[in-house]
């Protein structure tokens, strides 16, 4: 069984990219968690929705394939130089097979589906593969991590304006992901029983997980240097 030294080798502080991309997921769906009301069930499709925007995104190009080529090729005629008919045919299509990549390998191993429920004494989980659940007191404690998804484009200046669309996406701010995990002996039993982006999400987040502990009498193993925890 791994000691306690070995569980924290696996908590570091910021966490990698790929745990905070199986965490961000969860932020909707647990948005809404109340440690009062349990047993609580969230779904996600995040592995299903990304499949689909890929099949969108190929449709899409192979569509842009055909009206492009057959207007290079056919309705432009001899107006453009052999390049060009290449570059209008293949451009945009290409782009967008691109995106479908890349999107296709950011998601190929996740999951279509999956199901988390939580009581107070225990924990499911589900996916296409299938199911299993785990005692509360099986596992060795929760955890607080955190990444920083998105750093503000500062520019060359000291101030910079951003379009109403960057500042809807986010991108004049410093953005971080805070997320629990319940950290068992075995990685692939752990789980993500919250996240959140939102502003003072770090903060939410030491609140809850402190309240969390208390109800599944577990300890709180790091909190990602937001609060020192007592040895």
């Amino acid at each position: 069984m791994p000691g306690h030294e070995q569980i924290l080798s696996r908590l570091p502080s910021p966490a990698s990219k790929a745990h905070a991309d199986r965490a961000l997921p969860w932020a909707e769906a647990t948005k809404e968690l109340d440690l009062e009301r349990l047993p609580s069930t969230f779904d996600i499709n995040a592995g299903e929705t990304a499949m689909l925007g890929v099949r969108w995104l190929l449709r899409a190009a192979a569509s842009a394939l055909l009206l492009l080529g057959g207007w290079a090729w056919l309705v432009a005629g001899e107006e453009f130089e052999l390049v060009e008919k290449v570059l209008a045919t293949v451009l945009l299509p290409g782009m967008l097979a691109g995106l479908a990549l890349w999107i296709w390998l950011v998601h190929r191993h996740t999951p279509k589906r999956q199901r988390l429920t939580l009581w107070r004494d225990r924990v499911r989980y589900e996916d296409p593969q299938g199911s299993w659940e785990q005692r509360m007191g099986s596992y060795a404690g929760l955890a607080l991590r955190q990444r920083q998804t998105n750093k503000a484009s500062r520019g060359r200046g000291r101030h910079r304006s951003y379009s109403a669309a960057e500042r809807e996406l986010r991108m004049d701010r410093d953005v971080w992901l805070w997320w629990i995990e319940l950290v068992h002996e075995d990685p692939a039993r752990d789980l993500v029983v919250w996240a959140s982006d939102a502003d003072f999400a770090g903060s939410d987040g030491l609140e809850l997980v402190g309240r969390m502990a208390a109800t599944f009498g577990l300890p709180v193993l790091t909190t990602s240097g937001l609060r020192r925890l007592a040895s």
